[in-house]
């Protein structure tokens, strides 16, 4: 019962609504970030060689691509 109350108090508190609230906006932007990254990823070709220093848009654009490919690293 005493764990019950505490939870019950903690749920009563405008703090931790905010908080949590915060907290499901940050993990709702991330996740549509990642979307997007992952649509810009597929509308500019594919990605297959990372550079080690990025010159120009397109290799940073490559870099971040191969990068976020599944189950790969860089290669360079």
């Amino acid at each position: 019962m005493r764990f019950l109350g505490k939870l019950r108090q903690g749920f009563s508190n405008p703090f931790v609504w905010v908080v949590g609230a915060a907290l499901v906006l940050t993990a709702y932007d991330s996740y549509h970030k990642s979307v997007d990254i992952n649509r810009v990823c597929a509308l500019t070709g594919p990605h297959e060689v990372a550079v080690p220093v990025a010159r120009t848009p397109r290799e940073e654009i490559d870099n971040i691509c191969v990068n976020r490919q599944p189950d790969s690293s860089p290669r360079r």
